[in-house]
């Protein structure tokens, strides 16, 4: 696909929910799969209609279109962009091995051995595929839809499809299904109650964990199970790791949320030794003139607590004391206390209401 362009059609305040047209300018014939990919992500998509398309200016120039209903909590603008931008750059992807031997199979029966170079070439393309998880912006929809067509086109299948856990719930749940066209509901019904005969189901762990479930069904030129289990095999412990790495990751980001907002929701209660261990490291000064001795001044702060104090109480220097530089004490100290000043100070017109004596003998 040569140019993907987006722009919003309408927007609800109230649901936060916001109508985008895209349009794609370049390769037309795979537009269809892309709206069945998104609608099996749960992102609502459909062909404009003649109407609207009559009434689009940018259809004189871009090739195919179509509109996507999507929230702003799920989606910024730029990341659903991104999003239909991988899907869309993998369409010249055959996922085809050069080296395959399914391809030169004869028979569904006859045996066959993997080959160095058959191995090289499948690591290559796992890695493809996680890195089109990264481009995609971690969506690890992305990642298997990769990994599903690499089953698919290799092993002559019917369709594959991906159960994957939720972090949450810890529970497996639909993620997606190649061929995308295939209904979503025709799918999910065979995956939640397979027939053993026509599936073979592939499970996903590491560590003991059960990370992932994958579906596949064989087609009439399909090589016999015994080879799609090991090529199956082979790519499950290319991709084990990977996926584990990905819930850790989110669990470890889910627990940090959690325990930043039980903060945010109980107030903060802080030991009188964390106080004290506070005050001993702030730095604090203080301008203006005393009634005391600057001794028994910073006697008072130490008492409470303040041993780092510094202070300018001489007359003339306060009223030559540049108030355009209390910015730059603030970056300083942690903390600024102005007692009785002048009537005028540089930069500055102090009245008598703003001024307080701090410290009284």
């Amino acid at each position: 696909m040569d140019r993907i362009y987006m722009t919003c059609l309408d927007c609800c305040c109230e649901s936060h929910q916001a109508k985008i047209a895209v349009f794609l300018k370049g390769e037309k014939k795979h537009v269809d799969e892309l709206i069945c990919f998104l609608n099996n992500q749960n992102i609502d998509c459909g062909r404009f209609s003649d109407q609207e398309r009559l009434h689009m200016e940018e259809m004189a120039y871009f090739d195919d279109g179509f509109h996507v209903s999507t929230s702003g909590e799920r989606w910024s603008f730029y990341e659903l962009r991104n999003y239909i931008q991988t899907y869309a750059n993998t369409w010249e992807n055959d996922y085809l091995l050069k080296h395959s031997l399914v391809r030169d199979l004869l028979t569904c029966d006859k045996d066959i051995c993997f080959d160095d170079a058959f191995y090289v070439e499948m690591a290559k393309q796992i890695d493809s595929c996680e890195d089109r998880y990264y481009i995609a912006g971690k969506e690890i929809s992305q990642f298997f839809d990769g990994i599903q067509k690499l089953l698919c086109n290799n092993l002559k299948l019917y369709w594959v499809a991906t159960e994957f856990t939720d972090y949450n719930s810890e529970t497996l749940r639909y993620l997606n299904h190649v061929p995308s066209s295939l209904p979503k509901q025709d799918v999910s019904a065979k995956i939640t109650a397979p027939d053993e005969h026509n599936e073979i189901v592939k499970d996903i762990s590491f560590n003991g964990e059960l990370l992932a479930r994958l579906h596949l069904c064989a087609g009439p030129f399909s090589p016999k199970q015994k080879l799609i289990h090991e090529f199956v095999n082979y790519v499950i412990m290319h991709i084990d790791d990977f996926i584990y790495g990905i819930i850790s990751h989110k669990r470890e980001v889910q627990e940090l949320k959690e325990k930043l907002f039980s903060l945010t929701q109980q107030p903060i209660v802080r030991t009188e030794e964390e106080q004290r261990r506070d005050k001993s490291t702030m730095k604090i000064l203080l301008l203006g003139s005393l009634q005391t001795s600057q001794s028994r001044a910073k006697n008072i702060f130490k008492e409470h607590g303040f041993t780092d104090v510094e202070l300018i109480t001489d007359w003339d220097k306060i009223k030559g004391y540049d108030a355009n530089n209390l910015l730059k004490i603030r970056n300083k100290h942690d903390g600024l206390l102005i007692g009785p000043v002048p009537h005028k100070i540089k930069n500055a017109d102090i009245r008598r209401s703003d001024r307080a004596g701090f410290f009284r003998a």
